[in-house]
C-alpha cells in the first residue's frame, strides 16, 4: 500500500484550534499548545516500504490505536471510556501476557475492539538476528490465536524499531507493520491538555494515532474523551486500524473486530 502525507489545511487547522480552545477552557486551563502537523513528520515515508504509518484516503477517518508491553497490567479504565464513547480501537498486545491478561484479552475481544501484535516479549527487534525476529512473530501470533480464535494481521514493533529483516519476516509470516503517523506522547510526561492537543491539531484522514495502554498511563485514560469528541467535532469516524486498511469495498470478510462487535451485541 503506497503512503502519503496529508497535512491539515488552513480550514481543518482552525478547526482544530476552536474544538481545542472549548475543551481546555471547559476543564479551566486557560492556554493552548499548537503547532501545525508539518511540523512533525510520521514515522514511515514512502521511502521505506512494507511499513504502514498511514492510509491514502480523502474520507474522514482515524484509528485510534494503544501499545501494551511497558511493564504494568493492561489498563481497564482505557476500556471503560471507549465503551462509554462506543469507539472501537485496536490493541497492541505482546505474546508473553496472554496467559496473565486473559480476561482482558477477552474482554478486548467481546467489546469489538481489534487484537494485533506487539511480538512476543516487547524486545528491540534490531538488535535481534533474523532466526529471533522471526520466533517472536510467530510465537505472539501462536499465543494470541490460541487464547482468542483470532490470527491477528497487524504487527507492530515494539517502540516502533524495525529494519529490513523485520519487515521481511513479518511479510513471511502474513503480518503488516502498522506504525503510526501521530504520536499522543502520552509516554512523556505532559499534561492532559498536551495529549489533546498532540492529536488534535495533527489529526489528518487516515491517521493511526498512537497510545500507551497500561495501568501507569493515568493521563490517557483522562485525555480521551477530550480526544474522541475534539475528533468527533472535527468530523472524523473513529475505526480500529485494520477497518482503516482495508481497501475500499471491504474485502474478504470482517475483521476481527467487527466480528468481535457483532457477538458482542447480541
Amino acid at each position: 500500500m503506497k503512503m502519503v502525507n496529508i497535512h491539515l489545511n488552513k480550514k481543518n487547522s482552525a478547526a482544530a484550534v476552536l474544538v481545542l480552545l472549548a475543551f481546555l477552557i471547559g476543564g479551566g486551563v486557560m492556554f493552548i499548545m499548537y503547532k501545525p502537523y508539518r511540523d512533525i513528520p510520521p514515522i514511515s515515508t514512502d521511502d521505506r516500504p512494507g511499513v504502514i504509518s498511514q492510509v491514502r484516503t480523502n474520507d474522514p477517518v482515524i484509528a485510534l490505536t494503544f501499545d501494551i508491553g511497558w511493564g504494568s497490567a493492561p489498563s481497564e479504565e482505557i476500556l471503560d471510556v471507549l465503551r462509554r464513547h462506543k469507539i472501537r480501537a485496536t490493541f497492541f498486545m505482546p505474546g508473553s501476557l496472554t496467559d496473565e491478561y486473559a480476561r482482558f484479552l477477552h474482554r478486548l475481544a467481546g467489546e469489538g475492539h481489534e487484537i494485533a501484535s506487539h511480538g512476543y516479549e516487547h524486545l528491540p527487534l534490531t538488535k535481534c538476528n533474523r532466526a529471533q525476529v522471526a520466533d517472536q512473530i510467530r510465537s505472539a501470533k501462536i499465543k494470541l490465536r490460541g487464547e482468542t480464535g483470532f490470527t491477528p494481521r497487524l504487527f507492530r514493533t515494539p517502540d516502533g524499531d524495525y529494519n529490513s529483516i523485520v519487515v521481511a519476516e513479518a511479510a513471511k509470516q502474513g503480518n503488516s507493520v502498522v506504525l503510526w503517523s501521530i504520536d499522543s506522547l502520552d509516554a512523556r510526561n505532559i499534561d492532559v491538555a498536551a495529549i489533546v492537543s498532540q492529536v488534535l491539531t495533527r489529526a489528518h484522514p487516515g491517521a493511526i494515532v498512537r497510545f500507551q495502554g497500561e495501568e501507569t498511563s493515568g493521563r490517557t485514560v483522562e485525555a480521551l474523551p477530550g480526544v474522541i469528541d475534539g475528533l468527533k467535532a472535527l468530523g472524523y469516524r473513529i475505526v480500529p486500524a485494520g477497518e482503516l486498511l482495508r481497501p475500499p469495498g471491504g474485502g474478504a470478510g470482517k475483521t476481527q473486530a467487527e466480528d468481535g462487535a457483532k457477538r458482542g451485541s447480541r
